[in-house]
Parts: structure tokens; sequence; C-alpha cells
């Protein structure tokens, strides 16, 4: 007698589910299947078989058994996407807000994942986000990132960390943001330069700035050399022997960007 294709055996056991009899025809012929007995519901079938045919029914119920796991699984799958995106749903879409510190899960339509930003409050005031962080003898930030890292993010909210330009331009054009630069140098001496608009465009550099504000002495330079000079801080790389933060935070300014790049 031929073997039994194991689609066959499938088709036989679905047939004896729906509506048990006492034989059915394999490969020209009849067999007795008054001994596979059911007990229960669907959800609790047990059976078992006398086919000479067939030798070994175990496969099968590793089959059924694996089946049963891996649709839990999925259960439990789906369960875990929708309390995220339950979370994502009901997340401020001021991003940091209510001068929270710590981790916030951001949804963003120009993105097709969630992310996690870290939200800070400084002496410049609260609901910050932070997009880059360097240490004054860096060790992420040696050389230029380029590639992934650049775009992607790279580091840690704890330690060294850039979100990536990717993220940075999702955040800028998803909402009016103004940005936060602070600098402290080897000798503790701490500089800021704030900027009351700022995006970043598809060239990963700054395509809008608003008016500028520091505690430096000379304040006299255009907004062109700025955007320039923030292109290069976000290398992160270019300057030594300098601790440097920078900050996001939506703004409620209505004023347009004065500085638009060509």
């Amino acid at each position: 007698m031929e073997p039994i294709a194991i689609d066959t055996l499938l088709t036989v056991f679905n047939i004896m589910v729906a509506s048990p009899g006492s034989n059915i025809q394999l490969n020209s012929q009849d067999i007795d299947v008054s001994s596979l007995m059911r007990f229960g519901g669907d959800d609790n079938l047990q059976q078992t078989c006398e086919i000479q045919e067939i030798s070994n029914l175990s496969g099968i119920n590793d089959v059924v058994e694996f089946q049963t796991k891996a649709n839990k699984q999925l259960e439990d799958i789906i369960s875990d996407i929708k309390a995220i995106n339950t979370h994502i749903s009901t997340t401020n879409s001021n991003l940091c807000s209510q001068r929270k510190v710590g981790e916030l899960a951001v949804k963003l339509p120009q993105l097709p994942r969630p992310f996690s930003v870290r939200c800070d409050n400084n002496q410049y005031g609260g609901d910050w986000l932070l997009i880059a962080h360097r240490y004054v003898s860096t060790v992420l930030f040696r050389s230029d990132l380029g590639g992934d890292s650049e775009n992607n993010g790279i580091g840690e909210f704890h330690g060294e960390y850039f979100i990536g330009f990717d993220k940075l331009r999702a955040i800028t054009d998803s909402q009016m943001c103004e940005l936060l630069i602070v600098e402290n140098d080897e000798r503790q001496k701490q500089w800021y330069d704030h900027y009351q608009t700022v995006a970043f465009g598809a060239n990963n550099k700054v395509k809008l700035l608003g008016k500028h504000s520091t505690n430096r002495g000379d304040n006299s330079v255009g907004l062109l050399v700025h955007a320039e000079a923030i292109n290069k801080k976000l290398k992160l790389y270019l300057y030594p022997n300098t601790e440097i933060k920078i900050y996001l935070r939506k703004t409620s300014l209505n004023e347009p960007p004065i500085f638009k790049a060509a």
C-alpha cells in the first residue's frame, strides 16, 4: 500500500471531527476508524488510532501542540501591541510637558515605529527634550559618526547620546520647536545659545532658524553663521575639551523663523 501523505491524513481528521463515521477510504481501501474517539468540545480533542498503515501518530500530536502554543504566543503578542498602542495614544502630543523628567514613548506620523526620548529640566527651564550629550573627554564621539549612527542615533540617555537626524527631522517637522545648546568647557565655564525656532532638512542641516540669544560677549554674527555653527556642533566630535548638551522644546511662539536655508 502506498504511504499516506500528511495533507491527506490531516484531511481525514478534519472529516472525522466534522462528522465521524465507522469507515473511510484511503488509497482506494476501506479503513475502519471506529476506534477513533472524541471527548468534549473542539478545544479538548483526544483521539486514538489503531490503523495499521499509520504507525505513529505522535508527529501529528506534536504539530497540534505546537500550533496551540503558537496561537497562545500570537495572542500574547497582540495583547502587548494593544497595550503599547494604548500607551502611545495617551502620550502627550507636545512631547515633554508638565516638567516631567525621564523617558517618554513618542509616536510621530513621519516614522514607522515609536521611539523613546529623554525629558529634562535645567536652569533654563523645564520640558526640554535631550537630543545630544557629549562629555569633555568623549569616548563615543571621537570621529565623525556618518551612516546609520548619524541618521538613527547612537548612545544611551544616561551617558553620551545623539538622537539621530531621522528623529530630529520628524520632531521639528511635527511642531515648532526652540533649540538650546549648553556648553561647559574644561574650566567649568558655562555658555548657552538659544534659538526661538529651529528645523532640520533632509541634508541633516539646519533649514530654519529663529531669533538667537546667548550669554557670550559678541552676538553680532548673523544667523547663517549660527546655522553653520549648529551643523558643526551636531557633529559632536569637532569640539575637544567641551561638554555639550543640546535640547529641543515645543514653542508657542508664532514668530516666523528669521533664517531660511536656500
